[in-house]
């Protein structure tokens, strides 16, 4: 995640005053973590040993928002040199519904993006199908 993106999302998502829509494939948002029990985020510290945080912005809010739900458990040090927060997934599903919900952003689950129209380097509608079947939706400037 590059410095500041966090912000780019927030303004993005709600912020700015535009409209987002997430198109999730899978059942929850988080990805490995939660669906597949990868229990910590790793490169969110430097890997030298000091513990220096290197990632901020949506990062801190997702693990201040596990901190609340009692989520994390602690930070484990991974053969003496990576710090990674280890957390409870289905507190982890929590915190992202949180985030997003927060940052104004409507979240489909179980969806699949099956095309796209644009005209030149601007996305004009996007095709996507669910469990409710199949669905356009269009950008604000179509």
């Amino acid at each position: 995640m590059r410095r500041g993106r966090g912000r780019w999302w927030h303004r993005r998502c709600g912020g700015g005053g535009g409209r987002t829509l997430l198109i999730e494939r899978s059942s929850a948002l988080g990805g490995a973590a939660t669906l597949r029990n990868v229990l910590g985020y790793c490169g969110l510290f430097t890997c030298d040993g000091r513990s220096k945080k290197a990632v901020g912005g949506v990062a801190d809010r997702a693990l201040a928002r596990l901190s609340e739900l009692g989520g994390v458990s602690r930070y484990g040090v991974v053969a003496g040199q990576w710090t990674v927060p280890l957390f409870d997934p289905e507190a982890l599903k929590r915190a992202m519904d949180d985030l997003v919900a927060q940052a104004g952003a409507e979240v489909v689950l179980g969806a699949a993006v099956i095309g796209a129209q644009r005209d030149d380097d601007q996305v004009r509608t996007v095709e996507y199908v669910d469990f409710g079947g199949h669905h356009h939706t269009a950008t604000a400037d179509a």
